[in-house]
């Protein structure tokens, strides 16, 4: 019988990990959920993908999170565009929306498998052409809020399921219409702050991500300002 002892483990990105053989004992108070599926899709959790930019572009490119370095190579979009919005599952990056090199709004969505390089693939489209819109997500759906939709701005949220392509659906609205809204999010719930209605915004809202319905106001930043950048672990965001 083999020992399966804690102190053994190492990280995802060591050489090695312990070894196990034979009949292995385990014993804890939180248990053990072991990996399923094939290991394409296990998880990209170690590794950040950014895609298109203005001016319009359709290049891909990802940095591994733990290792300093410059962002490498990783495919192309199904078309350049600048200002689309990403989210993504453990697994999938999706990239929704944007604007084209002639100016024209996209409803586009494409996805990547975030461990395995290559270009983009379609999975479906946003529920309206639109730019500036900002996405979160949960491990499972992804919602992509606000936006500009030629000539105004919206208060749209989408939703897809990021396993299963195909359309986003209507989630609900934002408290407001504005583009370039900071976004972040835990496994539960959406943020949005700020962002242009045409004039700066300090308002946040919320949603919860595995229920349909509106935006509920969440309080305000410090500043108003448009095209925040926001981020998050799963307790506290930043902005």
């Amino acid at each position: 019988m083999s020992e399966f002892r804690i102190d053994q483990i190492k990280s995802q990105y060591a050489a090695r990990g312990p070894d196990i053989a034979g009949i292995t004992t385990f014993t804890g108070t939180s248990g053990i959920v072991m990996p399923s599926g094939d290991t394409a899709y296990r998880g990209g959790r170690g590794r950040g993908v950014f895609g298109g930019g203005d001016p319009s572009t359709d290049r891909i490119e990802y940095i591994t999170i733990s290792t300093l370095g410059n962002a490498t190579d990783f495919g192309n979009l199904s078309a350049a565009r600048k200002a689309p919005s990403a989210c993504s599952s453990s697994t999938r990056g999706v990239f929704g929306g944007g604007q084209d090199p002639g100016a024209t709004n996209q409803n586009t969505i494409d996805f990547i498998t975030i461990a395995s390089l290559g270009n983009a693939a379609d999975f479906g489209d946003l529920t309206q052409v639109r730019y500036g819109v900002s996405a979160c997500s949960s491990s499972t759906r992804g919602v992509f809020a606000g936006g500009v939709s030629a000539p105004a701005r919206v208060n749209t949220m989408d939703y897809v399921t990021i396993a299963s392509k195909g359309n986003a659906q209507d989630f609900g609205d934002l408290t407001l219409a504005r583009y370039y809204p900071g976004a972040c999010s835990s496994s539960t719930r959406g943020v949005w702050g700020g962002g242009d209605t045409p004039s700066d915004s300090d308002v946040i809202d919320y949603v919860a991500i595995a229920s349909i319905g509106n935006a509920v106001d969440f309080g305000d930043l410090i500043e108003a300002g448009r095209e925040v950048g926001a981020c998050s672990d799963s307790h506290g965001g930043l902005g």
